[in-house]
């Protein structure tokens, strides 16, 4: 009895293994493929309009899969790719002729599929119009082609490249099909030599390589565009010219040249305004932005990422640059109270940083002033005016760090008494400034008696007062004209 719950032991635990074994493999064998999208358009071909319900079903890869067009009739498919595989498509509405493409697909590449046009069952497959150079039908394989009469883009590898030296992709295979009156691709006994130029173009260097070509067998031609310097857009045309004479072109096709990745050389930060009353006051807020190029000075493309931080007051963290290569951000004034190790107390420090195309972290920085209340002082401090003379009185009008007010703030100075006028330094507005010294935080002014012959000492007021964004202050000096010495 023993021996046979013994062998009924044994015989469970080798059951178990073996459905462990097939468990992982199964596990293994079914882990699931990355995805790719494949999208594109169908359209009605006698009129160009789009077509909804559109039944996309994918026949290769197994297992197959639909997916039907919007009223915009576009669609999107997203297809298991594990390796460079051929994608096969069929288009099915009814009314129509059934039509397929086959397509090449490498993982973690998505696919634009050219335009793709349905006839009507009613027009037969004969009597539908010449065929436009976006149409792909599919032709008998028996039939012997034509010469030449219309060319149109097959594929493009990349949609959109990005400038020299970037460390980025930057180059786009066009690939194009030369086709007969019928549609059919012209055969070996036709083949046909097909020219490359660029159209629209913004300069720095783009290339296309080769520069023209022969059909194969497919009555496929291509050539490569290698971008240049300059971002923008390029467009390419294939050209065909006919011993008759006859010139045949096909559409332009656009490819994106992009900025590359930022440069150190032109990046740079700074605030719409570089002196700010935030030292005392709490909440003001201040736009700060960064410019970013790549190294050729093209700006870069848009969704860049630029990370700030500031040592004054807060930031928010990070923006993304526009059309125009700027990111902006906000700064807050609010604690910590701002100082710079040279500059001194109210200064703050805004660090812009991002990444080149060499994965290295990069930096630009600017100086923003938080500026305080404001304070007067002068030099000398009273008012001794000789009779018939002058006297010429120093003063500073400047935050309690010794630093200048915001911009906007006016300074003015004022006299009171018999005869009495005042030149010099008497009517200031400050500028957006971060400078210490004359005209910004030092002034001058002179008090002149203009009644030589009134020998009777006079009294004398003057007022200095600075009102503006940081507040008010006012300085009063005080004294008299007296009699000359001698008289």
């Amino acid at each position: 009895m023993c021996m046979k719950k013994s062998s009924i032991v044994a015989y469970l635990c080798i059951l178990a293994i073996f459905a462990f074994n097939i468990a992982c493999e199964s596990t293994s064998a079914t882990a699931e493929p990355e995805r790719i999208a494949v999208s594109g358009v169908v359209l009605n071909q006698a009129n160009n309009e789009p077509l909804s319900n559109v039944i996309v079903r994918q026949l290769e890869p197994k297992p197959e899969q639909y997916v039907t067009t919007n009223e915009q009739g576009e669609y999107t498919i997203n297809v298991p790719v594990d390796s460079l595989i051929s994608v096969r498509i069929s288009y099915i509405l009814e009314g129509f002729n059934t039509k397929e493409v086959t397509l090449t697909a490498i993982p973690g590449r998505n696919i634009a599929v050219p335009i793709t046009r349905l006839i009507s069952e009613t027009s037969g497959p004969n009597t539908e119009p010449s065929p436009d150079p976006g149409d792909d039908p599919t032709p008998d394989p028996d039939r012997v082609s034509g010469t030449a009469a219309s060319i149109s883009l097959v594929s493009l590898s990349h949609e959109s490249v990005v400038v020299l030296e970037s460390g980025q992709n930057q180059q786009s295979t066009l690939v194009f099909t030369v086709k007969d009156y019928v549609g059919v691709a012209v055969d070996n006994n036709n083949i046909t030599r097909v020219s490359f130029s660029l159209g629209g173009n913004p300069g720095g260097g783009i290339q296309l390589s080769p520069p023209f070509g022969t059909t194969n067998v497919n009555g496929q031609v291509s050539t490569i565009l290698t971008a240049g310097t300059i971002s923008g857009v390029a467009q390419v045309i294939a050209t065909i010219n006919k011993t008759d004479g006859t010139v045949i072109r096909s559409r332009p096709v656009s490819v994106i040249i992009r900025s590359g990745l930022p440069n150190l050389d032109h990046f740079s930060v700074a605030p719409n305004f570089f002196n700010i009353p935030g030292y005392n006051i709490f909440g003001l807020e201040l736009e700060v932005t960064a410019f970013v190029g790549d190294q050729y000075g093209n700006v870069v493309a848009p969704g860049t990422s630029i990370y700030f931080t500031t040592n004054g007051g807060l930031i928010e963290g990070s923006s993304l640059t526009d059309q125009k290569g700027r990111a902006t951000t906000t700064l807050v004034t609010a604690l910590p109270r701002p100082s710079h190790p040279n500059l001194g107390e109210g200064f703050a420090t805004v660090h812009a940083r991002t990444v080149n195309n060499a994965n290295q972290n990069i930096e630009a920085t600017t100086i923003v002033l938080f500026s305080g209340v404001p304070i007067i002082s002068a030099s000398p401090n009273v008012v001794n005016v000789p009779n018939g003379g002058s006297q010429t009185i120093n003063f500073t009008v400047s935050d309690q760090n010794g630093n200048p007010l915001s911009s906007g703030t006016k300074i003015t100075v004022n006299v009171e008494g018999e005869n009495m006028r005042v030149i010099g330094d008497v009517e200031n507005e400050l500028p957006d400034t971060m400078s210490k010294g004359v005209g910004t935080t030092a002034f001058q002014f002179t008090i002149v008696d203009d009644d030589s012959d009134n020998i009777v000492e006079e009294p004398v007021q003057v007022t200095i007062e600075s009102k503006g964004p940081n507040g008010t202050a006012k300085l009063t000096l005080t004294g008299v004209t007296r009699k000359t010495v001698g008289n």
